[in-house]
Formats: C-alpha cells, sequence, structure tokens
C-alpha cells in the first residue's frame, strides 16, 4: 500500500511539474503580447524568413542587408526594417495613431550622446499573428514612403 501511494504521490508532483511549466511558458507567452516584446524569440533572419512568407503573394517585395538587419523594400523603396528581431514600419501623421494605440515605439538609436529616433515604428506582436492585417499595415507604410518620396508631408 505504502509503494502505492509513493507512486501516485510521484505521479501527481509529475503532472504538477507539467502543468506549472505551462502555467510559466502560457505566462510567458501572456506577457510577450503584453508588452510587444516577443520578436525576441527569433533572429533578424529568422524574422525576415517569416515576414518573407507573410508577403509572398505581394508584388515587388525584395530586401537588402542594412545596419546588421534587413530593409524591406516595395518597389525599391525601403518600407521597413528589421532590427534587432522587430519589424519597424515608416510612420507619418496617416498612420501614427495605429502604432500608439498599440503601444509601438519608434526606433532609436544614440548618436554622440543623444538618443536619435526614426521614421520607423515597431509593429504591435498580435499583428503578425493575421496575415491580411499585415499586409494591410505594411501597404499603409508603403504609402508613407511613397508620399515622402514624392514630397507630401
Amino acid at each position: 500500500m505504502k509503494e502505492l501511494e509513493e507512486l501516485n504521490f510521484l505521479e501527481n508532483i509529475e503532472k504538477l511539474q507539467l502543468s506549472s511549466r505551462f502555467f510559466i511558458n502560457q505566462k510567458i507567452i501572456e506577457k510577450c503580447h503584453e508588452t510587444h516584446s516577443c520578436n525576441f524569440i527569433m533572429s533578424n533572419q529568422e524574422t525576415l524568413e517569416f515576414i518573407m512568407d507573410l508577403l509572398q503573394d505581394e508584388e515587388g517585395i525584395s530586401y537588402k542587408r542594412m545596419f546588421g538587419g534587413y530593409a524591406l523594400l516595395k518597389n525599391e523603396l525601403a518600407v521597413a526594417v528589421i532590427l534587432r528581431s522587430e519589424v519597424f514600419m515608416k510612420v507619418d501623421e496617416s498612420n501614427i495613431d495605429e502604432y500608439k494605440l498599440g503601444a509601438s515605439k519608434p526606433f532609436t538609436y544614440y548618436k554622440n550622446g543623444k538618443e536619435v529616433s526614426l521614421s520607423n515604428w515597431s509593429i504591435p506582436s498580435e499583428i503578425l499573428e493575421d496575415k491580411d492585417v499585415f499586409i494591410d499595415w505594411f501597404l499603409k507604410s508603403y504609402q508613407v514612403a511613397v508620399n515622402k518620396k514624392i514630397g507630401k508631408k
């Protein structure tokens, strides 16, 4: 009888450990969604491959290496960059509010001791979960790039 109790105890411990791991993993996933910083899991290369899969049906898509990451282009215009394993898309007054609502942040770096912000903002992680929504955001950022090139503000 004591052996059976020990066996049940060990099975319960094992179940508890599995459920704890599930709980911890679930909390990590929730935290990623909450903080919009899940992208740290993938390298720049893996992020590029994922994004290129999302954009496979779009015409004129290409990329080039830039600053240790990648620039994503449509019809030779830079629309987004992949740096620090995150996707940062072009923004202006036409689409900035969507990024702010998603708690996005601009890409920043330091030069001569001063913080410099670009007009590229991180995309909320949930945008990557829906191909159609991602493409919509990408095309809006493409329009920002077009407008910038032709001088519209």
